[in-house]
């Protein structure tokens, strides 16, 4: 009766360390992919700021690049927020998501 309790224990130790192992996993893959939103929120950023200043006016890249005056602004902000924060290179994907940047609303 020993050998068999002792063979489920160690089939319970060995099953709640293969779902531990799948989910740090699963933690990893988000925490990654958080990473990567926040990067990518952060390059349209930089990319509306640019179009703003290649077509002079919100008004103007509104028109002709369907992006709303309010995105923009929700854009342009997050860029103000990484730059006051003095630290635009590696970590500003991870300023953005600690900031709790939220993704502009789609128009």
């Amino acid at each position: 009766m020993t050998s068999s309790t002792n063979e489920q224990n160690l089939s319970r130790k060995l099953k709640l360390r293969e779902r531990h192992k799948q989910q740090a996993s699963a933690a990893d893959a988000i925490d990654t992919a958080e990473k990567k939103v926040a990067a990518a929120k952060l390059d349209m950023a930089k990319a509306v700021q640019q179009a703003v200043d290649a077509f002079g006016s919100q008004q103007a890249v509104e028109e002709q690049l369907e992006i709303s005056v309010k995105e923009q602004r929700e854009y342009l902000e997050l860029l103000a927020a990484v730059e006051s924060d003095g630290k635009g290179k590696s970590s500003a994907p991870a300023a953005a998501a600690a900031k709790g940047a939220a993704a502009p609303a789609a128009a």
